[in-house]
């Protein structure tokens, strides 16, 4: 919603909070592009670019020379009226057994779902390192408290059991994103690709030490290397950061850890996920952590289903 801007993105909130309160109800038909033109005060590609964001969205269809309509059950896809009914119906059945507190209730149910969900995970998170992926999954947790699987990439194997069936959709990030597609299309689950950045509070944690006048962002790729270096920067402004792309992965790494007394190693996920327990054990080695996004979260609670 955030890439939508002014009057577009006005008329997409109107017309989703029309539908999420019951006020548009399943089959209604949108206002035509002239109406909508009046009502409010836009010009028709306005109104048909909202709508077909709508449409994308999967709230609204569009009929052949008849207009937008509201799709079948599209208040429970945004969220609230079918729940808050839901919701009624469940407390009134609590209140007909004086012995159940209503809040005790609703947080036993919520202890009993994500119980569930750890015995069988509907969402697993995928990254290089099992830290990183169990990072992104508790991020998850403690945002929207649900639980997602954290599952270290290279720890997948062919016919592995590792991502249980009960996994339908494959999160991660920008990193390893064609390969989990390919491993989501052999293994027939969606995959979503979730935004994420430098995570501050972990690098303050080593980007302050007196002893270390520079720091080396090393990396596979040079576009990722680039804005992984520009984003420590930003954090670390006393440091000298500079970057250095590698190939192999363990020879070079020791090589630069051999004249390299005053400055960091940092490492991307995907290079610490090529290297030993000897080099990890490094002080001089660090992995650059990171976390979902500020944007990223409409992406993450969408694809959970629950309101953010």
């Amino acid at each position: 919603m955030e890439l939508i801007k002014g009057k577009q993105a006005d008329i997409v909130q109107h017309c989703i909070y029309e539908i999420a309160t019951g006020k548009w109800p399943s089959g209604l038909k949108l206002p035509s592009v002239r109406e909508a033109e009046k009502l409010w005060g836009v010009n028709r590609h306005t109104v048909l670019g909202a709508y077909r964001e709508l449409e994308k969205i999967g709230l609204v269809a569009s009929k052949d020379r008849s207009g937008y309509y509201v799709k079948e059950d599209a208040a429970h896809e945004v969220g609230d009226t079918g729940l808050n009914q839901l919701y009624l119906k469940v407390k009134a059945l609590i209140g007909k057994h004086s012995d159940f507190d209503l809040s005790y209730t609703f947080r036993y149910f919520n202890n009993m779902a994500i119980s569930e969900a750890r015995t069988s995970p509907a969402y697993a998170f995928l990254e290089c390192t099992q830290q990183q992926a169990e990072d992104h999954a508790g991020e998850i947790y403690q945002k929207l408290n649900a639980y997602v699987l954290p599952v270290c990439i290279a720890d997948i194997e062919i016919g592995s059991s590792q991502i249980p069936e009960s996994v339908r959709t494959l999160l991660t990030t920008g990193f390893h994103i064609q390969e989990v597609k390919q491993l989501g299309k052999q293994l027939g689950k969606e995959v979503v690709n979730i935004p994420i950045e430098v995570d501050p509070d972990l690098l303050l944690k080593f980007g302050g030490r007196t002893d270390m006048d520079q720091a080396l962002v090393v990396e596979l790729e040079g576009h990722m290397s680039s804005n992984i270096a520009k984003d420590v920067q930003d954090l670390t402004k006393h440091m000298k950061i500079r970057q250095k792309l590698i190939t192999d992965v363990e020879r070079e790494i020791t090589e630069i850890l051999q004249d390299a007394d005053n400055q960091l190693l940092l490492l991307s996920p995907r290079v610490w996920g090529r290297c030993s327990r000897a080099i990890k054990k490094d002080s001089r080695v660090k992995l650059i952590r990171f976390r979902v996004s500020h944007s990223s979260w409409k992406i993450v609670s969408g694809t959970l289903k629950i309101p953010f």
